[in-house]
């Protein structure tokens, strides 16, 4: 289903898509795709005070040179509608001034598929 919320919020195959299809008019069409905009922004703004949370918590990467590295995997995360640029933008602002902390991020392909797999070998 995100695919196809995703198509729907681009525009992209109007025709075939099931949320479009169930809106009467143009209008109903614009004002689903704000709700489903500011839900993404949401959804955004959450993973980023989860994850600025955890990363203040710890009391590490306060120095440039020593960041906090996140792997980050999943077609959610990149591919949809400015939710990565959002993530982005909702983490540094929370880790600026007196939370100033230093992070990089990072995609590794079957992250969670090489982690659990290396879990099974350790344990």
């Amino acid at each position: 289903m995100t695919e196809e919320v995703n198509k729907f919020v681009l525009g992209i195959e109007l025709n075939e898509n099931p949320i479009a299809q169930a809106l009467a008019t143009d209008d109903d069409r614009l004002f689903a795709a704000r709700i489903i905009e500011a839900l993404i922004e949401r959804a955004a703004k959450l993973v980023a005070a989860n994850l600025a949370a955890v990363i203040l918590k710890t009391g590490k990467a306060k120095s440039e040179d020593k960041p906090v590295l996140m792997t980050i995997e999943g077609t959610t995360f990149y591919k949809l509608k400015d939710f990565q640029v959002m993530f982005e933008s909702f983490l540094k602002e929370f880790l600026s001034g007196d939370n100033q902390r230093y992070y990089e991020i990072i995609e590794v392909e079957n992250s969670s598929l090489i982690g659990a797999a290396i879990a099974g070998i350790v344990n």
